[in-house]
């Protein structure tokens, strides 16, 4: 059963290798009020405005010392929060 479906990047979003939160930043400038992730329930959030919240994560993260050689647990209900969390995460450790 899939909870959360992430819809696929455009092709063009970038042309090099690079991070999942900079294909993230990407999308959202490119496609922003697209949909980026949809719930089994149908309640969608864009890109731009997931690139916001997983931008607010980060910020709290970061100001908690969250960097990259840290170690950080996500450990949430399936939904919107995990897709932020992960991304957090990993944009906190690229930082």
């Amino acid at each position: 059963m899939t909870l959360m479906t992430l819809v696929t990047l455009s092709p063009a979003a970038s042309p090099t290798p690079t991070t999942i939160p900079q294909l993230l930043v990407d999308q959202a400038e490119t496609l922003g009020s697209r949909t980026a992730l949809t719930a089994a329930d149908g309640t969608a959030v864009s890109y731009a405005e997931l690139a916001a919240s997983v931008d607010r994560l980060v910020t709290t993260l970061e100001a908690r010392g969250v960097g990259r050689s840290s170690r950080l647990a996500v450990v949430l209900p399936n939904g919107f929060d995990v897709a932020v969390g992960l991304l957090a995460a990993s944009s906190a450790a690229v930082a």
